[in-house]
Formats: C-alpha cells, sequence, structure tokens
C-alpha cells in the first residue's frame, strides 16, 4: 500500500447546512485524516435550499452530469486507491451514485459506500426492478460498507458481506464542541425550556414536538418551546404554521435557522432536547443529538437510526414511542417535575459525547476506515 493513499472524497459541502455536508466539511478539514491519505474532493453541493434534495428537475439532472464527467476526469488523471461516496436514499440521486461506483471500479480503485441514513434497505425494496437490480449490481463491487450504529449494519444485507460492513458512528466539529462548552451555563429561571434544533418537518416529528409541549402546559407545567431550522418543504410550512397558529402561543418561539454562537446559545438555555422522527425517512445519527449531548442537554428522541445506540439505549438519554404521541408528552412531563433527574441525564449525555463521538474520535476512526479500505486493495 501506498504511504498516503489518493481517496476520491465525493460529497457535499455546506451550504445548505444538512447533516452530511457538515461531515464532509470536517473531514475535508481534519489533520488526521489528511496525514493519513490523500484527499481528492469532488463537491457534489446543490447550493438552493434543501427541499431540492432528490427532486427531479433540469437543474439537478445538469449538476448529476456534471459531476459524473469531472469524477471521470478525476478517475483518469488521478488514478485514486480509493473512491468514497455517501450512497442516495431515492432513485434519481442513486442514478448518479452509481456512477461514481462504476467509475472507481473501471479504474481499479477500492470503492467505499458510507450511508448516512436508515431508509436504503426501504428504499431498495420499493424500487422498481431495474433500479434494485442496479443498487444490487453496483453493491457487488463495493469494497466496504460503512454505518454510522451496529443497529444500521442491516441495511446492507444480503448486499454486502457482514465482514465488510464497518460501524462509523458520527462526531461534530471541535468548533461547534468548543461553543457549545463556551456557552454552557445552569438553567434556573424555573421554566422548562424544550428545544427542537433542525428541519422543521412532520418526518422530523416538528407537529408532535409542538403538540406535546402544548399537552404539558396543559397539565400545568410552565414549559417554553424553541422551534430552530428552515422548512422541510412547502407543505411542511403550511401545514405546521397552520398547527402553530392554532396551539401556540407567546410560549412558541420560531428562530429560524441558526448555527455557531446562535446554535450554541440556544442549547445552552435549553432543558430537553426533542426529536420526534418518523419513518420514512428515518435518522442516522443526528448532528443535533450530538450537539445536545456536548451541551449536556437532556435528549428525548424517538428510536430511529443509530439514536438509541448513541443514548446507549436509554441510559444516556430518553427513548419515545414512535406512535404514541401521548408518550412524548409523558417523557417531557417527567423531566421537568424532576430537575435534578433531568440534569443528570444531561450529564450522561455528556460523557457518553465524551467519550464516543468528540471529531477526534470519529476523525480517526475515518482515517484508519479509508487506510484498511485501501489495503484491502493491496492484498
Amino acid at each position: 500500500m501506498k504511504i498516503r493513499p489518493k481517496v476520491l472524497f465525493v460529497g457535499p459541502t455546506p451550504p445548505p447546512l444538512h447533516g452530511p455536508s457538515i461531515y464532509v466539511h470536517m473531514i475535508l478539514n481534519a489533520p488526521t485524516v489528511n496525514n493519513a491519505v490523500e484527499l481528492i474532493h469532488l463537491d457534489i453541493s446543490d447550493r438552493r435550499d434543501l427541499g431540492n434534495i432528490g427532486r427531479l428537475d433540469v437543474r439537478n439532472v445538469r449538476l448529476a452530469l456534471e459531476h459524473l464527467v469531472r469524477a471521470a476526469w478525476i478517475c483518469m488523471t488521478r488514478r485514486p486507491d480509493v473512491v468514497y461516496v455517501q450512497p442516495s436514499q431515492n432513485s434519481l440521486a442513486y442514478l448518479r451514485d452509481a456512477g461514481f461506483i462504476f467509475l472507481g471500479w473501471l479504474v481499479g480503485a477500492r470503492v467505499v459506500v458510507h450511508l448516512h441514513g436508515e431508509s436504503f434497505a426501504h428504499f431498495r425494496e420499493g424500487a422498481n426492478p431495474a433500479v434494485r437490480l442496479l443498487i444490487d449490481v453496483t453493491h457487488a463491487r463495493v469494497t466496504e460498507a460503512w454505518v454510522l450504529g451496529h443497529d444500521l449494519r442491516g441495511q446492507f444485507q444480503n448486499l454486502v458481506p457482514a465482514g465488510r460492513i464497518r460501524v462509523l458512528p458520527n462526531g461534530i466539529p471541535r468548533a461547534m464542541q468548543e461553543r457549545v462548552e463556551a456557552a454552557l451555563m445552569e438553567r434556573s429561571d424555573g421554566l422548562f425550556h424544550v428545544l427542537h434544533l433542525g428541519q422543521l418537518a412532520r418526518s422530523k416529528g416538528t407537529d408532535r414536538v409542538v403538540r406535546a409541549v402544548a399537552e404539558l402546559r396543559a397539565r400545568g407545567v410552565d414549559a417554553r418551546l424553541t422551534l430552530a431550522g428552515g422548512w422541510g418543504s412547502a407543505d411542511d410550512e403550511r401545514a405546521l404554521s397552520s398547527l402553530i397558529a392554532e396551539l401556540g402561543g407567546d410560549w412558541l418561539h420560531q428562530a429560524g435557522v441558526v448555527d455557531g454562537d446562535a446554535k450554541a446559545e440556544l442549547l445552552a438555555g435549553a432543558d430537553v432536547f426533542v426529536l420526534a422522527s418518523r419513518f420514512p425517512p428515518g435518522e442516522g445519527q443526528p448532528l443535533a443529538v450530538l450537539e445536545a449531548m456536548a451541551a449536556s442537554v437532556a435528549v428525548v428522541a424517538t428510536p430511529r437510526g443509530a439514536i438509541p445506540e448513541t443514548l446507549a439505549w436509554g441510559k444516556a438519554g430518553r427513548l419515545v414511542d414512535v406512535d404514541a404521541s401521548e408518550s412524548l408528552a409523558d417523557a417531557l412531563e417527567v423531566l421537568a417535575r424532576d430537575p435534578e433527574g433531568c440534569r443528570a441525564l444531561g450529564r450522561a449525555g455528556r460523557e457518553r459525547f465524551l467519550a464516543e463521538y468528540t471529531e477526534g474520535a470519529c476523525t480517526e476512526r475515518v482515517a484508519l476506515g479509508l487506510r484498511a479500505v485501501a489495503a484491502r486493495g493491496s492484498s
């Protein structure tokens, strides 16, 4: 194996801000990874908002073709040892990703696919026969498949041999961790602050969170809710705006899209972070959960993707039933009426974050993983 294997690293960078783009930016700037391999980045970003992801329009098709041409040029001129791809979980985008995999295979590169979600098996099962065949054929050429948690290994069942599925959890950028730690403070105003941070969408359970906090207030808890993030789609905006107008009041604050210090301050002021995602589309290992853990904020979430493992199966956060909406209000009420227990849950989450999900831990795993994939090619 070469001293520094060349890796064609295919992935988006911000903007817009979302988990995979933040992750790619962190890896590209990580000294640990750059010292281990030579990264050649192919940026596949669409700078429009998140509502354009997976949509069939002229611009998306043009971008896909441009990215494939650039990938072909890099493969022919740079001859990478490894091609890294984050496989999409919809048919349109997967057609492009299959092209990246085939290009790597044609030039003799090892191929690693890194799944950032829990819907791949569901996507494959529901795809038309031609797309399903394409998925099967391309994965026969995959050297390793990476997932964010052990519970997600089944996403590649019967596609990639079990010995070639590697678990590589997420991490959050060191800069965000430092901002969160600088903003840490005691929460002692007597109110119960709930934070829902991320895309505002029914798939993320935003409607469940609004209803749960409204129910909590009806039970006599002086709760406040902050919704931070952009709308998932125009349909989400219409439906959720109507719900907020119906149930909301001065206890509900919409902060818009936040990042950096503004995000850290919201986390510092929260007692509980809530994510009530549905399936599909489900979750991978949400960065917002890790950010809340870094801030010692108690996490209440549905058991989607790698979230149960991240929260140590309930020891470092509270898991709530996916379908029973009242259970979310019940879980929040327990924490609201036991402030010390709530703080202890937040401290347990922070201890787990420091042990497993820092930037250093994440990038070290990626560096070792990429070198291991390259080594498979030289054996």
